[in-house]
């Protein structure tokens, strides 16, 4: 899931992931689903997780603005019978935070009840704020 504050802004950030995708990694991984014995059961779905090799997307990501997000969660939700999702996001912590307060707190809009942002606290750690180190490896 790639957010923006318009549509425009996260296909933008999209492209910009695109243009530093890694396309050995991208061989490579398919490769070790080629070698794998089992290949024939491996389902059409898992392979297709490698991409194109023109990507860094894995299986499509809902690019969008916070309010379209909001409506397509909805939708994907509503139409797949989901009870719930995982989401995966290009900055855990600002992306999250920003999906949680500014999208999932307006699906209920387009009928899906959730309560994920509702009392959110406030982040654990601010973006670009780094966790002190405890000295443990």
């Amino acid at each position: 899931m790639i957010p923006g504050e318009t549509d425009e802004e996260a296909h933008a950030r999209l492209a910009h992931f695109d243009e530093g995708v890694d396309i050995e990694c991208l061989a490579d991984i398919a490769l070790g689903y080629n070698m794998n014995p089992n290949v024939n059961e491996v389902s059409e779905l898992s392979k297709g997780c490698v991409g194109d090799g023109k990507t860094n997307s894995v299986s499509g990501p809902v690019v969008a603005s916070y309010e379209s997000l909001a409506k397509r969660l909805a939708k994907i939700l509503i139409d797949g019978e989901l009870d719930g999702i995982i989401l995966i996001v290009p900055d855990y912590v600002k992306d999250l935070d920003a999906i949680a307060k500014r999208s999932l707190t307006k699906i209920a809009d387009y009928g899906v009840t959730c309560q994920v942002g509702q009392a959110l606290p406030a982040p654990l750690i601010k973006a670009g704020q780094r966790l002190a180190s405890t000295g443990n490896a």
